[in-house]
């Protein structure tokens, strides 16, 4: 739990900082800016991504960090997108707010500027697209796609236990050796790159050293920073609610914007309008599934969007000559990059399969699941959407329509047991009492 101490009430001169900053595109940091440089490159490239995390091109990293206002300078031979931790924090932002989404286009992922939810963007002011995009960092950004090792918890944690752990006015990041390991972890790099770019702290960089990438000299507090901080504890962390969902890592939680509106409409009375992202059409389909458990076997099912999954679970299972006595969940990734579980009814732990649609997981064509069934043995089929058909009123319940290979052994090591878990062998064989 973090330190209510270290977030008191807001003094005078940090008050004067919230009513006096006027957003701009280049104040109180360079964020505005950045996030359009990188609207701009993206946008009608159709650019491939890679990797389990769907990173930018390499090869198109250098072009975009030579456009930003504060490149990064990087030794490496070979420089991922999270060796650009500026980069990386832009793109996480992009994913975050829906304004760019991936999709499978002959296999390859490929991302896709959303030009509905662009043209809402560009009707916000300066003002409501900063918070917006503060929202979407802190709210609702998941960790896991900066690729970097953060944890579970949320972003807004991380950010928070740093401010705590930062006493000073200023951290000489070269002066104290153990400093530079501690900024991978917390906040880590990305999550620095972001407080820095939104004027919440100011970052000094030094030249790295060979092999090495982004360096860092120092690191200033800025008064707009700690009064913000100290706002988005007040307005969060004091929200049992709220705490459990934004500061844990709720990743199921719903993407609207405006949460923090309330909390800052009396320092920024500019803030009105937010982000609409278009609302998913759940046009009633027929999905055909290719669920397989490695190349050579697998099954094609066919279901109805208006089938829960729960329907699919058990026609996978019929599929597979599997029992039915075991907990699943499926897992797959939604719009904004974040790992979603749908879970057997048993567990109780919403989001519920016996409730969720299938056309309500706004799958895209290409799109892969994960159905991970009876947690002890770990079974795990992939659950590939490879085509959507007309709706078929007479298709009454999902339908096994091809197969190949034969299906493995449910439990392959349970030879010799008989239903009560004893080893035949030793059936006939006595022991002593003692």
């Amino acid at each position: 739990m973090l330190d209510e101490k270290r977030f008191g009430s807001l003094s005078k001169d940090e008050q004067k900082a919230l009513t006096t900053q006027v957003i701009t595109e280049e104040s109180p940091g360079f964020i505005l800016k950045d996030f359009q440089t990188l609207i701009d490159f993206v946008r009608g490239k159709n650019l491939q991504l890679s990797g389990i995390n769907n990173s930018l091109p390499m090869s198109s990293l250098s072009s975009i960090n030579s456009k930003l206002q504060q490149p990064i300078e990087v030794s490496l031979k070979r420089a991922q997108q999270k060796s650009y931790p500026n980069i990386n924090g832009l793109y996480w932002l992009l994913r975050s707010t829906g304004l760019a989404y991936v999709k499978t286009d002959s296999k390859k992922a490929i991302l896709v500027v959303d030009e509905q939810a662009l043209s809402s963007w560009n009707t916000l002011n300066p003002t409501e697209r900063y918070f917006n995009l503060l929202e979407a960092w802190v709210l609702y950004a998941s960790v896991e796609l900066t690729g970097e090792n953060l944890g579970s918890m949320g972003v807004l944690y991380h950010c928070l236990n740093f401010f705590e752990y930062f006493k000073n006015k200023t951290i000489k990041v070269a002066e104290d050796k153990n400093a530079e390991s501690r900024l991978r972890y917390s906040p880590g790099l990305v999550n620095l790159s972001l407080l820095n770019a939104f004027g919440l702290m100011k970052v000094e960089q030094a030249k790295p050293f060979e092999g090495k990438g982004w360096t860092i000299n120092k690191i200033d507090r800025t008064l707009f920073g700690d009064a913000l901080l100290k706002c988005l504890y007040k307005s969060i962390c004091l929200n049992e609610d709220m705490y459990d969902s934004f500061i844990l890592g709720d990743s199921s939680r719903e993407v609207v914007f405006g949460q923090l509106q309330e909390a800052f409409k009396g320092y920024f009375p500019e803030w009105s309008n937010n982000l609409i992202l278009p609302e998913t059409e759940q046009e009633q389909a027929t999905y055909i599934f290719k669920v397989f458990l490695d190349k050579k076997i697998w099954r094609k099912i066919s279901i109805s969007t208006e089938d829960v999954l729960e329907s699919l679970a058990n026609i996978i299972l019929e599929a597979f000559e599997f029992d039915y006595d075991h907990l699943y969940r499926f897992i797959y990734k939604d719009r904004f990059g974040r790992t979603i579980n749908i879970n057997h009814p048993y567990t109780e732990e919403d989001p519920l399969a016996s409730e969720v649609k299938i056309g309500e997981l706004s799958l895209k064509l290409g799109q892969t699941m994960i159905y991970n069934y009876d947690f002890g043995d770990d079974w795990e089929f992939g659950v590939l959407l490879e085509a959507i058909e007309a709706f078929d009123p007479n298709l009454s319940e999902p339908k096994i329509i091809d197969s190949q290979g034969k299906s493995p052994d449910q439990y392959p090591d349970s030879d010799g047991w008989d239903d009560d878990g004893d080893d035949d062998d030793d059936d006939d064989e006595e022991y002593d009492d003692d």
